[in-house]
């Protein structure tokens, strides 16, 4: 069997206190600063965090939201495809959704309001003529 030594317990705790990384002791929230910095929390934002992700993912190979609301209005082919419309069909507003955006009463712009507020606005205003008559509606 080897042998042990006596080693001092002052020489082991100074060589444990300058080996241990004091930065991994402290628990960090994921929700911190660095997050914030990328980019600054909008005012107004879906209750729901994963919805609101989850228009963001349907959104992120989108046009702007200005140009996709008149794209959408005019059904113009040549600013959304096939498939960012099959996207758009897939990620339509909940009724949750479109009560807390039409709760808001104040304007909403990309400087109050997330990407995902703004594409349940755009949703909200779009208006179709069918060319049906209203009595047979």
């Amino acid at each position: 069997l080897p042998t042990i030594s006596f080693i001092p317990r002052s020489v082991v705790e100074e060589s444990w206190a300058n080996s241990v990384n004091r930065s991994v002791l402290v628990r960090k929230d994921s929700r911190s600063s660095v997050d914030s910095d990328k980019k600054p929390k909008t005012k107004y934002d879906l209750p729901d965090m994963k919805q609101s992700e989850n228009f963001g993912i349907v959104l992120k190979n989108s046009p702007p939201i200005d140009q996709l609301a008149s794209a959408l209005q005019s059904l113009d082919e040549t600013v959304i495809s096939g498939e960012v419309l099959a996207r758009i069909f897939q990620a339509l507003p909940r009724k949750d959704d479109i009560d807390f955006v039409s709760s808001i009463s104040e304007e909403l712009n990309q400087s109050n309001a997330s990407t995902a507020v703004l594409y349940v606005k755009v949703e909200l205003s779009l208006r179709f003529d069918t060319g049906a008559n209203p009595a047979c509606l």
